[in-house]
């Protein structure tokens, strides 16, 4: 996969959006068009889109949000705004905020499965585990097998992190699900469920190439590992997993991030 397709090729570092480091990122060509604009025009609804487009570009998340903010002054009551708002202080780990504009999002008529599945990953990121379930087993009935295999993985680590039964995996999952793109969500379902071995699934792991979906493979299989009392393994895989940063906004690597950084080890309560 391309990162490029989804951001510019100088972007910023989680090192700077999750650990606040400074920045040193230079602004590209986007962006300084859009200070221009900015400045040109006293802040309108159009240039303050176009700044904060560009800033995502380059996944400056920490300063793309006062340019949201300043959006949502002139719309208080756009769902869609408040929604990206939220997505974006999710993956910085801002989860207060995230749950706080993602809740008045749903409210305004924000899409139920959508929303409640951020619901719970901010719950997830705080370490509300038994919140997280709750939210996902709501997004659950509001969305098709592609949205669903993301929502069985979360909910299944939560139940995990508790030591309770994956009640949705064993409900929904199947093989040959309709995943879409989703396909390293579905391969940690695969192995939770035993329709893939331990041995099956490291060798996938190992094999990776794509900065996107080894972290989401290797976040699910350390809190399957911690779930069991393997804590040195799963500490490890943690490590590697933040290691592969091209493509450190997927919330496999925030929620590596925030294991390592933010939040209690894996529990070791079994998961059945």
């Amino acid at each position: 996969m391309n990162s490029e397709q989804y951001f510019d090729k100088l972007h910023s570092s989680p090192a700077v959006q999750l650990a606040g480091e400074a920045e040193t990122l230079e602004d590209s060509p986007r962006v300084l068009a859009a200070r221009l604009a900015l400045e040109s025009d006293g802040g309108s609804e159009a240039s303050l889109r176009e700044l904060a487009a560009a800033l995502d570009r380059q996944l400056r998340y920490g300063e793309a949000i006062p340019v949201y903010t300043a959006l949502l002054k002139l719309l208080p009551d756009d769902a869609v705004l408040l929604r990206t708002r939220g997505a974006r202080y999710l993956t910085t780990l801002r989860c207060a905020e995230a749950a706080a504009d993602l809740e008045r999002s749903l409210k305004l008529g924000s899409e139920l499965g959508d929303i409640y599945y951020r619901l719970g990953l901010s719950a997830y990121f705080s370490g509300d585990y038994a919140r997280c379930m709750e939210y996902e087993e709501k997004a659950i009935g509001f969305t098709g097998e592609e949205m669903g295999i993301a929502i069985l993985y979360w909910h299944t680590l939560a139940a995990y992190r508790l030591g309770k039964k994956p009640s949705l995996l064993e409900k929904y999952y199947h093989p040959g699900m309709d995943i879409g793109h989703h396909s390293s969500y579905e391969r940690v379902m695969g192995f939770a469920s035993g329709a893939l071995s331990e041995e099956e699934f490291m060798g996938l792991l190992e094999s990776e190439e794509s900065d996107l979906e080894y972290p989401i493979l290797a976040y699910g299989c350390s809190v399957w590992l911690g779930s069991r009392g393997r804590k040195k393994e799963s500490r490890a895989l943690l490590e590697k997993a933040i290691r592969r940063d091209g493509f450190w906004i997927a919330y496999g690597y925030v929620a590596a991030w925030n294991d390592l950084y933010s939040s209690p080890a894996p529990s070791e309560g079994s998961a059945v």
